[in-house]
């Protein structure tokens, strides 16, 4: 895998970047510690806490999970622009878990 240091931006690497740091941003954005997060959700708070310093990324299933635990369509959690993925969701509650906004 790239580093991010050396120029060569991996897409994956890039995603986990995003990842990690949307995440904890949405999950204080909803005013939750992250054990509080960890709970809501039903995993372990060292399992919160890996996802969010990127020791640790979760499986396709326990994302999905992890935008409905925060009230946030898929999409938010890796979005490079969150101003304008936040801008998308007009309605609580009117998303699938998974679901992709495109602008």
């Amino acid at each position: 895998m790239a580093r991010e240091s050396d120029g060569k931006k991996n897409g994956a690497c890039v995603q986990v970047g995003r990842f990690k740091g949307n995440l904890r941003f949405l999950r204080e954005l909803r005013h939750l510690s992250a054990k509080e997060a960890a709970a809501k959700l039903g995993v372990a708070h060292s399992a919160w806490s890996q996802w969010e310093t990127g020791n640790r990324f979760p499986s396709d299933e326990m994302l999905d999970l992890i935008a409905v635990t925060l009230d946030l369509p898929t999409c938010c959690l890796f979005s490079s622009n969150l101003d304008q993925c936040l801008r998308c969701r007009v309605n609580p509650g009117d998303f699938r878990p998974g679901t992709i906004h495109r602008s």
